[in-house]
């Protein structure tokens, strides 16, 4: 497994933009898991996974890597292909988009943010989701200098991959994290 591998076209961005593909191809890093142990892991139905994991082999983040026999079926067992996946600039190129066809960037962007809101709905529609909870959600404007974004994007970074590196088994709940920060403006 290499140590990072960079995402150069949409369709490998997009193969990441579903959160559920984000926590099979997390196990995936780890160590070989067949589908039917991300699905264990993840409480999952195996029948729910297997299209998860196809659009994963197809976009080239995780590869076969052993085969074996058990109880007359075959396991295949899968592995990431790298530790950490970065985003190469030029795939996320923004252009003009027509009215027939978004940016891709818009695409991804858009696509995000629906899995997001569909996960929040769903949360709320079995109490994950109350008022006294522990959930955030931050919407504002700043005026910050290149270096404070600098700092508050490594800062992100860092504790998603602290978080990562302790994955706990003996958390109750798992939590969702959509981060956008951009430009709104220039002032002069």
């Amino acid at each position: 497994m290499d140590a990072s591998h960079s995402l150069e076209n949409t369709n490998q961005i997009k193969a990441l933009a579903h959160p559920l593909r984000q926590q099979i191809l997390e196990l995936m890093i780890e160590a070989p898991i067949t589908t039917k142990q991300v699905a264990d892991r993840l409480g999952e139905k195996p029948t729910k996974l297997y299209h998860h994991v196809d659009k994963l082999e197809v976009a080239g983040l995780i590869k076969l890597v052993k085969t074996r026999r058990k109880r007359g079926t075959i396991e295949k067992y899968y592995e990431a292909v790298a530790e950490r996946f970065v985003i190469d600039r030029q795939a996320v190129e923004v252009r003009l988009a027509t009215d027939d066809e978004p940016g891709n960037f818009e695409n991804i962007i858009a696509s995000s943010l629906d899995e997001t809101l569909h996960e929040i709905r769903e949360s709320m529609d079995t109490g994950l989701i109350r008022d006294d909870d522990e959930s955030v959600f931050i919407r504002s404007h700043l005026q910050v200098t290149p270096q404070q974004v600098s700092t508050l994007v490594e800062r992100l970074q860092e504790w998603i991959r602290d978080c990562q590196a302790s994955q706990n088994s003996e958390a109750e709940t798992q939590y969702g994290l959509t981060v956008a920060f951009y430009p709104t403006k220039i002032s002069i």
